[in-house]
């Protein structure tokens, strides 16, 4: 390709200040073989549920039960991370002197957010490969509110925020997972805390607007896949994030050559270890009209 005016260099990528990042700040890892260990998979401990929690007066005659157990609580979940691939095909006859390496590690470093947020709401990887990962729309654990029936958002949010707290065996805080659409609908029910810098509720409840939730409800629901006026919302407890090092696939760039494409272009491929969870003590769904 020949460029006879010259070329100004890419704009910086910029991934979604609100995302999932802008919340939980991943743990990182470099590549060396003690620190990606976990790649290989990890177990999570919890301390969310207790078996049972209690008000008791000193003489142990009156007692009221704030919470219990129906099951016995899993103290650990096991988690196996999954792979964030980016590939890059450019032609051979590119600028002379381009990084075409670090182009495209600059993609993968931009995309991983979004990639991340995808695999955390819609589960494929974990669901393809029968995995135990927590994932939003698991219809195992999630609890659908109001019957699934379609709620304005601010009637949503409300329910799932109130519903969080008393639900929650120690009543945590929880984490409201949206849509951009749902998130822009609700105005002023959604406030930026400069403070932490980050959007939350005005009960404080932290919010991820996550570029790749596409607003799909629990595995199975009526009403689950998303369109233009339908769409979920979930409350999540404690999330977590672990990323391991970004790497070029390629030794080379010849070894990235099309060769049966047979058109003077070459592929240039990174990837990344990823995996997040989250503590399914506080897992809740609700359903969104957004013409209501």
């Amino acid at each position: 390709m020949a460029f006879e005016n010259g070329v100004f260099t890419a704009p910086e990528l910029n991934p979604s200040k609100s995302g999932l990042f802008s919340i939980i700040k991943p743990e990182t890892y470099t590549a060396t073989a003690n620190q990606e260990r976990w790649v290989r998979g990890y177990a999570q401990e919890f301390y969310a549920e207790p078996t049972a929690l209690r008000n008791i007066d000193d003489t142990d005659s009156t007692i009221e039960d704030v919470y219990a157990a129906t099951t016995k609580p899993a103290r650990f979940i096991d988690v196996k991370p999954f792979f964030i691939e980016v590939e890059d095909t450019d032609s051979t006859f590119g600028l002379v002197g381009q990084d075409r390496f670090e182009r495209v590690l600059k993609q993968l470093d931009a995309a991983t957010q979004k990639a991340v947020e995808t695999e955390l709401w819609s589960g494929a990887v974990t669901q393809g490969e029968t995995l135990g990962n927590p994932y939003l729309r698991d219809a195992s654990t999630v609890t659908t509110l109001d019957s699934g029936n379609a709620l304005s958002a601010e009637r949503a949010l409300a329910l799932v925020e109130h519903k969080a707290r008393s639900l929650s065996p120690l009543g945590e805080q929880p984490y409201i997972h949206m849509s951009a659409d749902v998130a822009s609908i609700l105005k002023t029910a959604l406030q930026f805390d400069k403070k932490e810098n980050m959007i939350v509720t005005r009960l404080g409840s932290p919010v991820i607007i996550g570029a790749g939730y596409n607003g799909d409800g629990p595995v199975g629901a009526s009403g689950a896949d998303a369109s233009d006026i339908n769409k979920w919302i979930y409350a999540s407890g404690h999330l977590a994030i672990h990323l391991g090092a970004s790497e070029v696939v390629n030794d080379t760039l010849a070894q990235g050559y099309d060769v049966s494409g047979n058109q003077n272009d070459m592929r240039i491929k990174a990837f990344r270890s990823a995996s997040v969870h989250f503590d399914t003590s506080i897992h809740l769904a609700a359903r969104v009209d957004l013409t209501a």
